[in-house]
Order: C-alpha cells, then sequence, then structure tokens
C-alpha cells in the first residue's frame, strides 16, 4: 500500500532487538519506498549490525528505483553512488551499478569506461553488459576498441554486448 504513515513506526520496529522484526521493517520500509523511508534506511545502513546489510541494501535499491521512476533521479543517483561502494554486499553493488546506468541520460558511458579501466572484477560483467544499452552513437565503436585490452571471458561478454546493439560498428568489430 506504500502508506508514508507507517514510515515512524516502522523506523522503531527496524531498530528491535529481535532481528526478525527488525527485517521485516526494513523490507517494509523498502516497499514504502519513499524519500522519507529511504532516509530512514540510509541512517539505517550507517547504524545496524552486520546481519542486516543484506535487506538493507535490498530496501536501498528499492527505493531508489521507486524514486527514479517518480522523476527524483537525483536522490535515486545518491542512494545507488553509496550502494557501489566496495563496503557492500556482491548483489547491493551490481544492482546499484545498473541502476545508475539507467538513471543517467547517456547510460552512463563514462562509467561504463572507468569500470572497464579500474579492473573491478565484480563490476566489470555489469558493466560490459550495460553497453547493449548504450544510447550514443559512437558506443559501438568505443567499446571495439576495448577489446584487446580485455581477458578472453571479457570479450565473450563484450562480443554478446555489441551483437545486441546491431550496428554497423558493432558488426565490424565482431567481424573483424
Amino acid at each position: 500500500r506504500r502508506d508514508a504513515k507507517a514510515v515512524k513506526p516502522l523506523a522503531k520496529l527496524a531498530c528491535d532487538a529481535d532481528s526478525i522484526v527488525a527485517e521485516a521493517a526494513i523490507r517494509a520500509l523498502g516497499k514504502i519506498a519513499n524519500e522519507s523511508a529511504a532516509k530512514v534506511i540510509a541512517s539505517l545502513r550507517k547504524e545496524a549490525n552486520p546481519a542486516l546489510q543484506r535487506p538493507l541494501g535490498d530496501a536501498s535499491l528499492r527505493c531508489a528505483a521507486q524514486l527514479g521512476e517518480s522523476g527524483k533521479t537525483k536522490a535515486a543517483a545518491a542512494i545507488c553512488e553509496e550502494l557501489v561502494a566496495t563496503s557492500q554486499p556482491a548483489n547491493v553493488r551490481r544492482g546499484a551499478f545498473n541502476a545508475l546506468t539507467r538513471l543517467d541520460k547517456d547510460g552512463d558511458e563514462q562509467r561504463i569506461l572507468q569500470t572497464l579501466r579500474s579492473g573491478d572484477a565484480l563490476l566489470k560483467p555489469v558493466a560490459i553488459a550495460a553497453v547493449r544499452s548504450l544510447r550514443s552513437e559512437t558506443a559501438s565503436e568505443t567499446f571495439a576498441r576495448k577489446l584487446p585490452g580485455l581477458t578472453s571471458e571479457e570479450k565473450v561478454w563484450m562480443i554478446e554486448s555489441l551483437a545486441a546493439r546491431a550496428d554497423g560498428p558493432a558488426r565490424a568489430a565482431i567481424i573483424g
């Protein structure tokens, strides 16, 4: 129901000593996914016990998605920027990276390039997969030039992403 009036009582329950109660409250806050719920979840991420980090990450991603859908892309991007940090669980980092590329008008080509250069093994496959959705007309050429510097496995992923783009430069890069 996304009842905004439930945020305050759920915030109290999210701090309950019983981790089952706390997790249920966190999940409910993630379903409400408004700005108030996002703020509560953000503060809980900073102080919560490690056992609650996974549900907090999932709830944060839900909030970011809902905020992004409602046009609050800056708030959504801010949440995702925090979640893409190396201190977060792998699934949360991947989800946040993917969300950031969708939130950006051009698909966040620069973020993808930066990730390819960084050597972040966890995010590289997500970055390469995002190439297929880039809106830039020069994306296929840009990422085709990255093929020689990739590992064999990464080359396979990049070729798949370029093939999904189905444009001339991608075809040229794949065929040779």
